[in-house]
Formats: structure tokens, C-alpha cells, sequence
């Protein structure tokens, strides 16, 4: 009893310090996926993702319900916008069915106080 309570201690301090942030946002992503059209577990990882390896430069995050799923091309506009400012440009699409404004700042609040969208 005590050696199967001492595994499961073991395993449980391994998960916590291990599973960090930083990995879950680098290399560790797909542990929320349930399915590959799981959009919120998207929307976490990518949410991970962009506030430990967001890039130097200027960047734009789009949030919506599914309404700009499907209508905005994020590579392209990028393109445009790279294009009309003359400087890198990197688009982030962060949409969702169904997402509320609360989630919205929530995703906004992890990102970076000085990130625009």
C-alpha cells in the first residue's frame, strides 16, 4: 500500500513540475486536444503558445465567435498589412463557436498587457 501510494506521489510531483507553461506552449500542445477540431483546446494551446514565443515585432490578435472563422484569411491578411506598413507583421486568429467576452480577456490578459488587438 505504501509503495503504491509512494509511485503515485512520485508520478503526481513529476506532472507538476514537469508540465509547465513553457512546455505545454512549445512542445506539449496537443494534450489538450480531444478531437482535431477541438477549437477551444486551440485556442488554449495557441493563447500558451503566443505568450512565451511571441516574436519581437508588431503583431495583431483577432478574436471572434465563429463569425470571422471563416471569412479572414490570417496569412493574407498579414500579407496586406505587411505590405502597407513596410514592417514584419504577424496575425494571430483566435476564433471560436460560441466564445464570450470574458474568455476573450482572459486570452488577452495571458498574451501580454502590451499586445494589440
Amino acid at each position: 500500500m505504501l509503495g503504491t501510494l509512494g509511485v503515485a506521489l512520485t508520478i503526481f510531483l513529476l506532472f507538476v513540475t514537469l508540465l509547465t507553461p513553457e512546455l505545454l506552449a512549445t512542445k506539449g500542445y496537443g494534450y489538450f486536444f480531444a478531437k482535431p477540431t477541438d477549437d477551444y483546446a486551440y485556442l488554449t494551446s495557441e493563447t500558451l503558445r503566443i505568450s512565451k514565443t511571441a516574436p519581437p515585432h508588431q503583431g495583431i490578435v483577432l478574436m471572434e465567435t465563429s463569425n470571422i472563422q471563416e471569412a479572414v484569411y490570417a496569412k493574407y491578411l498579414e500579407q496586406l498589412l505587411q505590405e502597407k506598413t513596410k514592417q514584419p507583421m504577424t496575425v494571430y486568429k483566435l476564433t471560436a463557436g460560441g466564445l464570450f467576452l470574458l474568455e476573450e480577456i482572459c486570452m488577452l490578459e495571458r498574451i501580454d498587457i502590451d499586445f494589440r488587438a
